[in-house]
Protein backbone atom coordinates (compact mmCIF):
# COMPACT_ATOMS: atom_id res chain seq x y z
CA UNK A 1 0.00 0.00 0.00
CA UNK A 2 1.62 3.77 -0.75
CA UNK A 3 1.24 6.27 1.97
CA UNK A 4 0.65 10.02 0.67
CA UNK A 5 1.93 12.53 3.17
CA UNK A 6 2.21 16.40 2.65
CA UNK A 7 3.71 19.25 4.39
CA UNK A 8 1.67 22.65 4.67
CA UNK A 9 3.65 25.48 4.91
CA UNK A 10 3.09 29.28 5.74
CA UNK A 11 5.57 30.78 2.88
CA UNK A 12 8.26 29.73 0.34
CA UNK A 13 10.45 32.18 1.28
CA UNK A 14 13.61 31.35 3.02
CA UNK A 15 13.80 30.03 5.98
CA UNK A 16 14.58 27.35 7.82
CA UNK A 17 11.42 26.14 9.37
CA UNK A 18 10.69 25.97 5.68
CA UNK A 19 13.59 23.67 4.71
CA UNK A 20 13.14 21.52 7.37
CA UNK A 21 9.51 19.96 5.98
CA UNK A 22 11.47 19.93 2.53
CA UNK A 23 14.07 17.72 3.75
CA UNK A 24 11.70 15.37 5.65
CA UNK A 25 9.59 15.03 2.80
CA UNK A 26 12.44 14.24 0.77
CA UNK A 27 13.48 11.78 3.19
CA UNK A 28 10.76 9.72 4.05
CA UNK A 29 10.31 9.64 -0.04
CA UNK A 30 13.65 7.33 0.38
CA UNK A 31 12.03 5.24 2.46
CA UNK A 32 8.68 4.57 0.24
CA UNK A 33 6.02 7.34 1.21
CA UNK A 34 4.50 9.73 -1.83
CA UNK A 35 5.39 13.06 -0.57
CA UNK A 36 4.63 16.76 -1.45
CA UNK A 37 5.00 20.23 0.48
CA UNK A 38 2.23 22.22 -0.12
CA UNK A 39 2.43 25.87 0.31
CA UNK A 40 1.96 29.92 -0.97
CA UNK A 41 3.89 30.92 -4.21
CA UNK A 42 6.42 29.35 -6.50
CA UNK A 43 8.50 26.39 -6.07
CA UNK A 44 11.73 27.53 -3.45
CA UNK A 45 14.68 28.60 -5.59
CA UNK A 46 17.18 28.25 -2.40
CA UNK A 47 16.49 24.45 -1.97
CA UNK A 48 17.30 21.60 -4.22
CA UNK A 49 14.88 18.46 -3.50
CA UNK A 50 12.90 16.40 -6.05
CA UNK A 51 10.06 16.28 -4.00
CA UNK A 52 6.92 17.81 -5.66
CA UNK A 53 5.61 21.41 -4.72
CA UNK A 54 1.91 22.17 -4.79
CA UNK A 55 1.36 26.12 -4.95
CA UNK A 56 -1.92 26.73 -2.62
CA UNK A 57 -2.66 29.75 -1.43
CA UNK A 58 -4.02 28.10 1.86
CA UNK A 59 -7.18 30.54 1.92
CA UNK A 60 -10.76 29.09 1.66
CA UNK A 61 -10.85 29.63 -2.14
CA UNK A 62 -8.36 27.14 -2.46
CA UNK A 63 -8.37 24.48 -0.25
CA UNK A 64 -5.35 22.02 0.57
CA UNK A 65 -5.89 19.08 -1.31
CA UNK A 66 -6.35 16.02 0.65
CA UNK A 67 -3.44 13.07 1.48
CA UNK A 68 -3.61 10.08 3.28
CA UNK A 69 -1.69 12.48 5.92
CA UNK A 70 -1.33 16.00 5.99
CA UNK A 71 1.28 17.88 8.39
CA UNK A 72 1.05 21.35 9.36
CA UNK A 73 3.87 23.47 10.26
CA UNK A 74 3.32 26.71 11.93
CA UNK A 75 0.10 27.84 13.81
CA UNK A 76 -1.01 29.44 10.67
CA UNK A 77 -1.15 26.04 8.64
CA UNK A 78 -3.46 24.36 11.21
CA UNK A 79 -6.77 25.20 10.16
CA UNK A 80 -6.00 24.44 6.44
CA UNK A 81 -4.30 21.62 7.18
CA UNK A 82 -7.54 20.41 8.97
CA UNK A 83 -10.02 21.42 6.38
CA UNK A 84 -7.87 19.32 3.80
CA UNK A 85 -10.41 16.43 4.67
CA UNK A 86 -6.94 14.64 5.48
CA UNK A 87 -7.35 10.68 7.05
CA UNK A 88 -4.64 12.06 9.80
CA UNK A 89 -3.45 15.13 10.71
CA UNK A 90 -0.69 16.54 12.57
CA UNK A 91 1.33 19.78 13.64
CA UNK A 92 5.19 19.80 13.13
CA UNK A 93 6.72 21.79 15.96
CA UNK A 94 9.94 23.57 15.35
CA UNK A 95 9.17 26.26 17.84
CA UNK A 96 6.38 27.59 19.59
CA UNK A 97 5.18 30.77 18.73
CA UNK A 98 3.56 31.92 22.09
CA UNK A 99 6.61 32.42 23.65
CA UNK A 100 8.13 35.21 21.43
CA UNK A 101 7.33 38.73 22.49
CA UNK A 102 6.70 39.91 18.80
CA UNK A 103 3.66 37.20 18.57
CA UNK A 104 2.24 38.40 21.91
CA UNK A 105 -0.67 40.43 20.18
CA UNK A 106 -2.22 37.30 18.70
CA UNK A 107 -1.37 35.00 21.63
CA UNK A 108 -5.01 33.94 21.43
CA UNK A 109 -4.81 33.03 17.98
CA UNK A 110 -1.57 30.67 18.29
CA UNK A 111 -3.81 29.37 21.69
CA UNK A 112 -6.67 27.99 18.78
CA UNK A 113 -4.06 26.89 16.77
CA UNK A 114 -2.51 24.36 19.46
CA UNK A 115 -5.58 23.57 21.20
CA UNK A 116 -6.40 21.90 18.30
CA UNK A 117 -6.73 17.94 19.18
CA UNK A 118 -4.13 16.79 16.58
CA UNK A 119 -0.76 15.28 17.88
CA UNK A 120 2.03 17.50 17.80
CA UNK A 121 5.26 16.04 16.36
CA UNK A 122 8.74 18.34 18.30
CA UNK A 123 12.10 18.50 16.89
CA UNK A 124 13.46 19.24 20.82
CA UNK A 125 12.38 17.49 24.49
CA UNK A 126 12.26 21.34 25.59
CA UNK A 127 9.08 22.26 23.07
CA UNK A 128 7.80 18.91 24.43
CA UNK A 129 7.77 20.02 28.04
CA UNK A 130 6.99 23.56 27.18
CA UNK A 131 3.94 22.47 24.97
CA UNK A 132 2.76 19.96 27.87
CA UNK A 133 2.68 22.36 30.23
CA UNK A 134 0.92 25.17 28.19
CA UNK A 135 -1.53 22.62 26.58
CA UNK A 136 -1.77 19.44 29.30
CA UNK A 137 -4.23 17.91 26.91
CA UNK A 138 -2.21 17.40 23.41
CA UNK A 139 -0.25 14.57 22.70
CA UNK A 140 3.27 15.49 21.83
CA UNK A 141 5.34 12.91 20.18
CA UNK A 142 9.93 13.52 19.91
CA UNK A 143 11.06 13.30 16.40
CA UNK A 144 14.16 15.48 16.96
CA UNK A 145 16.13 17.38 14.20
CA UNK A 146 18.78 15.93 11.35
CA UNK A 147 21.21 17.57 9.19
CA UNK A 148 22.21 15.47 5.90
CA UNK A 149 25.94 14.29 5.66
CA UNK A 150 25.46 14.76 2.19
CA UNK A 151 25.35 18.57 2.14
CA UNK A 152 27.30 19.32 5.45
CA UNK A 153 29.99 17.76 5.79
CA UNK A 154 33.85 19.47 6.33
CA UNK A 155 35.39 21.01 3.49
CA UNK A 156 38.49 22.36 5.32
CA UNK A 157 40.03 24.71 8.33
CA UNK A 158 42.66 26.74 9.13
CA UNK A 159 45.07 25.63 11.77
CA UNK A 160 46.22 29.56 12.35
CA UNK A 161 43.67 31.69 12.59
CA UNK A 162 44.41 35.16 12.82
CA UNK A 163 42.49 37.03 12.71
CA UNK A 164 39.53 34.81 14.29
CA UNK A 165 36.77 34.64 11.86
CA UNK A 166 33.55 34.55 13.46
CA UNK A 167 30.22 33.35 12.21
CA UNK A 168 26.74 34.78 12.97
CA UNK A 169 23.18 32.92 11.16
CA UNK A 170 20.20 34.23 11.87
CA UNK A 171 17.45 36.98 10.66
CA UNK A 172 18.50 40.18 13.13
CA UNK A 173 14.66 41.55 13.21
CA UNK A 174 14.10 37.68 15.24
CA UNK A 175 14.96 38.72 18.86
CA UNK A 176 14.74 34.86 19.35
CA UNK A 177 18.18 34.91 17.22
CA UNK A 178 20.32 36.79 20.10
CA UNK A 179 22.08 38.59 16.87
CA UNK A 180 22.34 41.47 18.68
CA UNK A 181 23.47 40.27 21.62
CA UNK A 182 25.76 38.17 19.69
CA UNK A 183 27.19 41.63 17.72
CA UNK A 184 27.67 43.63 20.99
CA UNK A 185 29.67 40.77 22.42
CA UNK A 186 32.30 40.22 19.15
CA UNK A 187 32.63 43.95 19.52
CA UNK A 188 33.91 43.82 22.99
CA UNK A 189 36.10 41.19 22.31
CA UNK A 190 37.47 43.42 19.54
CA UNK A 191 37.73 46.03 21.89
CA UNK A 192 40.11 43.82 24.07
CA UNK A 193 42.41 43.26 21.42
CA UNK A 194 41.31 40.28 20.08
CA UNK A 195 41.81 40.35 16.34
CA UNK A 196 39.04 39.41 14.65
CA UNK A 197 36.34 39.17 11.48
CA UNK A 198 32.69 39.45 11.70
CA UNK A 199 30.68 36.52 8.85
CA UNK A 200 27.33 37.35 8.54
CA UNK A 201 24.43 34.91 7.08
CA UNK A 202 20.97 35.75 7.12
CA UNK A 203 17.67 35.65 5.04
CA UNK A 204 16.84 39.29 5.43
CA UNK A 205 18.80 41.90 4.20
CA UNK A 206 21.61 43.66 6.39
CA UNK A 207 19.30 45.98 8.58
CA UNK A 208 20.37 49.57 9.45
CA UNK A 209 20.51 48.57 13.11
CA UNK A 210 22.85 46.00 12.64
CA UNK A 211 25.06 48.00 9.59
CA UNK A 212 25.12 51.03 12.51
CA UNK A 213 27.38 48.78 14.76
CA UNK A 214 30.11 48.43 12.45
CA UNK A 215 31.02 44.95 13.43
CA UNK A 216 30.25 42.99 10.30
CA UNK A 217 32.92 42.43 7.89
CA UNK A 218 30.86 40.27 5.47
CA UNK A 219 27.55 39.79 4.90
CA UNK A 220 26.07 37.23 3.27
CA UNK A 221 22.06 37.59 2.45
CA UNK A 222 19.90 34.73 0.94
CA UNK A 223 22.29 31.80 0.76
CA UNK A 224 21.10 28.87 -0.69
CA UNK A 225 20.38 25.79 1.43
CA UNK A 226 24.23 23.97 -0.92
CA UNK A 227 25.58 27.36 -0.12
CA UNK A 228 25.77 27.04 3.35
CA UNK A 229 28.83 24.44 3.74
CA UNK A 230 30.88 26.79 1.72
CA UNK A 231 29.93 29.83 4.30
CA UNK A 232 30.99 27.02 7.25
CA UNK A 233 34.47 26.44 5.21
CA UNK A 234 34.97 30.26 5.15
CA UNK A 235 35.09 30.99 9.16
CA UNK A 236 36.62 29.44 11.99
CA UNK A 237 33.84 29.12 14.28
CA UNK A 238 30.54 29.72 15.02
CA UNK A 239 28.53 32.14 17.11
CA UNK A 240 24.96 30.78 18.40
CA UNK A 241 23.28 33.55 20.59
CA UNK A 242 19.78 32.60 20.61
CA UNK A 243 17.44 32.99 23.50
CA UNK A 244 16.22 30.41 25.67
CA UNK A 245 12.72 30.54 23.90
CA UNK A 246 14.49 28.70 20.14
CA UNK A 247 13.46 25.88 19.52
CA UNK A 248 16.45 23.73 18.53
CA UNK A 249 19.35 25.57 16.78
CA UNK A 250 19.99 23.78 13.45
CA UNK A 251 22.95 25.83 12.46
CA UNK A 252 24.69 24.34 15.37
CA UNK A 253 24.31 20.79 14.05
CA UNK A 254 25.28 21.95 10.39
CA UNK A 255 28.25 23.64 11.96
CA UNK A 256 29.12 20.43 13.57
CA UNK A 257 28.72 18.50 11.35
CA UNK A 258 31.40 20.74 8.70
CA UNK A 259 33.48 20.67 11.46
CA UNK A 260 33.06 24.09 12.60
CA UNK A 261 33.82 24.55 16.38
CA UNK A 262 30.87 26.24 18.05
CA UNK A 263 30.13 28.53 21.29
CA UNK A 264 26.29 28.80 21.48
CA UNK A 265 23.79 30.50 24.38
CA UNK A 266 23.31 27.72 27.47
CA UNK A 267 19.46 27.11 26.43
CA UNK A 268 16.97 24.60 27.22
CA UNK A 269 17.12 23.28 23.62
CA UNK A 270 20.36 22.31 23.05
CA UNK A 271 21.08 21.40 26.75
CA UNK A 272 21.48 17.60 25.52
CA UNK A 273 24.51 18.78 23.42
CA UNK A 274 27.98 16.76 24.96
CA UNK A 275 29.91 19.33 27.14
CA UNK A 276 33.39 18.70 24.92
CA UNK A 277 31.11 19.17 21.88
CA UNK A 278 30.71 23.10 22.40
CA UNK A 279 31.31 26.44 25.04
CA UNK A 280 28.68 27.16 26.43
CA UNK A 281 27.89 30.66 27.61
CA UNK A 282 24.37 32.77 29.08
CA UNK A 283 21.57 34.24 26.68
CA UNK A 284 21.81 37.77 26.01
CA UNK A 285 25.25 37.96 27.81
CA UNK A 286 27.44 40.22 25.95
CA UNK A 287 30.37 40.36 28.01
CA UNK A 288 30.11 36.53 28.35
CA UNK A 289 30.14 36.49 24.78
CA UNK A 290 33.15 38.30 24.41
CA UNK A 291 35.27 35.54 26.65
CA UNK A 292 33.64 32.55 24.52
CA UNK A 293 35.08 34.01 21.30
CA UNK A 294 38.51 34.48 23.09
CA UNK A 295 38.62 30.98 23.87
CA UNK A 296 37.56 29.98 20.42
CA UNK A 297 40.96 31.67 19.44
CA UNK A 298 43.13 29.18 21.30
CA UNK A 299 44.13 26.55 18.41
CA UNK A 300 43.78 23.74 20.98
CA UNK A 301 40.32 24.48 21.92
CA UNK A 302 39.11 24.54 18.39
CA UNK A 303 41.02 21.02 17.63
CA UNK A 304 39.18 19.84 20.78
CA UNK A 305 35.98 21.27 19.88
CA UNK A 306 36.15 19.95 15.92
CA UNK A 307 36.48 16.52 17.12
CA UNK A 308 33.58 16.23 20.02
CA UNK A 309 31.32 18.60 17.31
CA UNK A 310 32.06 15.67 14.89
CA UNK A 311 30.89 12.98 16.67
CA UNK A 312 27.67 14.51 18.04
CA UNK A 313 26.64 15.58 15.03
CA UNK A 314 26.84 11.83 14.11
CA UNK A 315 23.72 11.47 16.73
CA UNK A 316 21.90 13.82 14.07
CA UNK A 317 21.31 11.87 10.99
CA UNK A 318 18.32 11.50 8.58
CA UNK A 319 17.89 7.99 9.48
CA UNK A 320 17.22 8.07 12.99
CA UNK A 321 15.03 11.07 12.43
CA UNK A 322 12.76 9.13 9.80
CA UNK A 323 12.66 6.08 12.63
CA UNK A 324 11.53 8.09 15.17
CA UNK A 325 8.91 10.18 12.85
CA UNK A 326 7.09 6.69 11.39
CA UNK A 327 7.18 5.19 14.72
CA UNK A 328 4.77 8.43 16.02
CA UNK A 329 2.55 8.10 12.85
CA UNK A 330 2.13 4.32 13.65
CA UNK A 331 1.16 5.00 17.39
CA UNK A 332 -1.61 7.24 15.77
CA UNK A 333 -2.61 4.45 13.31
CA UNK A 334 -1.42 6.05 10.15
CA UNK A 335 -0.92 3.60 7.48
CA UNK A 336 2.46 3.14 6.72
CA UNK A 337 4.21 2.34 2.65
Amino acid sequence: MTASLQFVVPTSDLHGGIRIPLEIAEWLADSGWVTRVVGPGPRPDWHRTAVPWFSCDLDASEPVPRADVTIATFHTTVEPSLASGSSFTFHLCQGYEGLFTEYADIKDVIDAAYTKPIPKLVVSHYLEAALTENYPEIRCHFIGEAVDPRIFFPLGFRETASPLRVGLVGTFSARVKGIREGLAGLRFAREKGLALEVHRASAEPMQDEEAALGIIDNFHHRLPTAKMPEFYAGVDCLLFPSTAEEGFGLPVIEAMSCGIPVAHSDIPSLAGLPDDATIRFPAGDPEAIADAAHRLADPETRHRLRGGGLAAADEFRPHALVTRFEEALRNEGCPMP
